[in-house]
């Protein structure tokens, strides 16, 4: 219900699978084989990263397709509000978890909780606030942490974070650490 006392209904078809892989990014042209390989070796190599794009573009498609290089045995846990990733379903043999936001357990919560428990992989369906700070502060403990936010090019990250986080910290702090902890965007 917004504001005006009208209703807004949004219907997102979101079925458990990845309708990205391998052989779809090279069939479609999506990229090529150098860019699979990277994928696969920027993931095994645990870095952490932000998938950037505007609505509809496939940010969390990609995360999905991510996900799949991600070792059987480390731990991922998936941040999200609506449930659409379903990487347990997708990735049965994989140890993933996912958990659900919302007011009265928000992300910043979720994700420390993660941290205390030793998590490994922190994939955030979709950063939109200040938790993208608890994100870093996640990344800079060695987890490794993959989310989405809403940005058109890859220079706009470091300023599209200090308008999410926009508590005062730092802007050259805030800076340094998308620069040190996030290794990879796309």
């Amino acid at each position: 219900r917004t504001g005006d006392h009208t209703y807004i209904l949004a219907i997102r078809k979101t079925p458990a699978k990845a309708r990205l892989n391998d052989k779809v990014i090279l069939k479609e042209k999506y990229a090529d084989k150098l860019f699979v390989a990277l994928m696969g070796a920027i993931i095994r190599a645990h870095m952490s990263g932000i998938i950037i794009g505007g609505v509809g573009s496939g940010k969390t498609e990609f995360e999905k397709y991510i996900a799949g290089f991600i070792p059987d045995n480390e731990s991922a846990l998936t941040v999200e509000d609506t449930l659409e990733m379903k990487l347990n379903m997708i990735y049965p043999n994989k140890d993933i978890s996912a958990v659900k936001i919302d007011e009265d357990y928000p992300a910043e919560q979720a994700i420390r909780d993660a941290l205390r428990l030793l998590t490994k992989w922190l994939l955030i369906a979709e950063a939109r606030g200040r938790e993208i700070t608890t994100i870093l502060e996640g990344a800079s403990t060695g987890c490794v942490a993959w989310s989405t936010i809403h940005s058109e090019n890859t220079w706009e990250i470091p300023d599209r974070i200090g308008q999410m986080a926009s508590n005062g910290e730092d802007k050259d702090t805030l800076e340094n650490n998308v620069y040190m902890f996030f290794n990879v965007s796309s």
